[in-house]
């Protein structure tokens, strides 16, 4: 599993926010999904799709130390923000740069920043724990900095935190219940 590509659940789209007290909600960030894999001083990102895009983020080598555990799959979105929310397209411009000089610049012009919001691994696999405790274990294992963070999330308030999303032109909420086993990841063979 660790430092193989793993496809990722993938969101579906709801009608509306509602209120349960059996769910979590989280913001919506509008950017690539990002896989981060980690052993020691080793981190590789992956795209949904497989794809190595290690290169592409130099920062990621700050974020190493920010991930206390060793060894960890983190589930995240690549973000960019810009004026207090994620753009798509800044985050798209830094995962098709390849020119190195290109991408030293976009450090500056285009920072990327990680939000991870599921850890799949550690010393062990995780994706069959309740998604609280994945939650716990996330904001346990990552020291939080501008490179890598662990999303928010608010319990039962989906109506809540959608107006906060729309108040802040977010893309929107993700809602998912407590008890949730994300038996989805398939390691691709």
């Amino acid at each position: 599993m660790l430092f193989s590509p793993i496809k990722p659940m993938i969101v579906s789209i709801g009608k509306e926010a509602f209120d349960d007290n059996e769910f979590i909600f989280e913001p919506k960030w509008d950017g690539w999904r990002i896989l981060l894999h980690k052993q020691g001083t080793r981190l590789e990102a992956y795209t949904r799709n497989g794809n190595v895009v290690t290169s592409k983020f130099p920062e990621l080598k700050e974020a190493v130390s920010s991930i206390k555990a060793d060894t960890a799959i983190l589930d995240c979105e690549g973000v960019c923000i810009r004026d207090g929310r994620s753009v798509f397209d800044d985050f798209s411009y830094r995962g098709r740069i390849s020119d190195s000089a290109k991408i030293k610049a976009a450090l500056r012009t285009h920072p990327a920043t990680f939000v991870a919001f599921d850890v799949l691994l550690t010393s062990y696999e995780h994706m069959k724990e309740p998604l609280t405790t994945r939650k716990s274990r996330l904001n346990e294992i990552i020291g939080s900095t501008d490179i890598i963070t662990p999303t928010a999330f608010i319990e039962g308030r989906g109506k809540d935190l959608s107006s906060w999303s729309i108040e802040h032109d977010m893309e929107g909420i993700v809602a998912s219940i407590y008890i949730i086993l994300d038996l989805y990841y398939v390691v691709h063979k």
